[in-house]
């Protein structure tokens, strides 16, 4: 900055106007530095204020040192992020040219200051980055302008306004939860439905005299059919899980007739 000050400033038609000029584009330092030689003569001011500036920061190695430093505190790039990205890759490229300038580019060319840099990439990134170098060191020695490079592609992809942006922008519907499934009828469930599987009737089957009236072998023939549970003549489950027996030993102390349907093939129940 102080550098592109001074430059500027000798276009500025005097001295004194010169002075001014270089304290108003300075900061901190620099600019304190430069306010020094305000209240001198302006003839002298300037010219003064000029070599102070170029003596303290116009050193080549402290300038390259000061740009490594920038790029090395950069701060670490999140996936997608194309305005850190776009940043990031300006400043490699500031870099690239003062060093060029510097005769200092071969600071950034070891290989462990590209892989300091390589590192502020997201992963995705990073993983590109290998398999580039992976070419290019078939021919030669990875060098700082291909990093500079691979980063400004990077960073014109996620810019490109029609396919640059390739995140998911649609919300995920919610899974649908499945609907608990009970493993027996309950007699609550029967006495709402009231829908009699033997006859069809407005009643339950343990009600209907239809059903009451077929023999033993009939009823057995009628259940197996149906898949019915031997204990409550509900459905969805076995006699054996059924956990409605105990109603029903009560149900068929008042039905005579089913009383004993279940035992059959020696007692076994069904």
């Amino acid at each position: 900055m102080e550098k592109q000050s001074i430059t500027h400033a000798r276009e500025v038609p005097n001295n004194r106007d010169r002075l001014y000029y270089l304290e108003q584009y300075t900061a901190g330092e620099a600019q304190q530095l430069v306010k020094s030689y305000i209240t001198m003569d302006e003839a002298v001011g300037y010219k003064e204020a000029k070599k102070a500036l170029a003596k303290k920061y116009g050193d080549p190695f402290k300038l390259a040192e000061a740009y490594m430093e920038r790029v090395l505190q950069f701060p670490d790039i999140k996936s997608e992020d194309k305005d850190a990205l776009s940043n990031f890759s300006l400043l490699l490229l500031e870099c690239k040219n003062v060093m060029s300038n510097l005769k200092h580019l071969e600071e950034l060319n070891h290989t462990r200051s590209i892989q300091q840099l390589m590192r502020k990439l997201p992963f995705e990134l990073r993983d590109r980055w290998r398999t580039k170098t992976d070419f290019i060191q078939e021919d030669r020695q990875i060098e700082y302008k291909d990093f500079v490079k691979f980063v400004e592609n990077q960073a014109k992809l996620l810019k490109n306004p029609t396919y640059g942006d390739i995140k998911d922008h649609h919300q995920p519907k919610p899974a649908n939860k499945p609907r608990p499934r009970n493993n027996y009828r309950s007699f609550a469930v029967l006495e709402e439905a009231k829908s009699c599987l033997h006859c069809k009737g407005v009643h339950d089957i343990l009600d209907c005299t239809k059903f009451n009236d077929i023999s033993k072998d009939e009823k057995v023939k009628f259940i197996k059919e149906n898949k019915l549970c031997f204990g409550c003549l509900g459905a969805g489950h076995m006699s054996k899980s059924c956990e409605n027996r105990q109603k029903m030993q009560e149900v068929q102390q008042e039905s005579p007739n089913i009383s004993t349907l279940g035992q059959t093939n020696g007692g076994r129940s069904k």
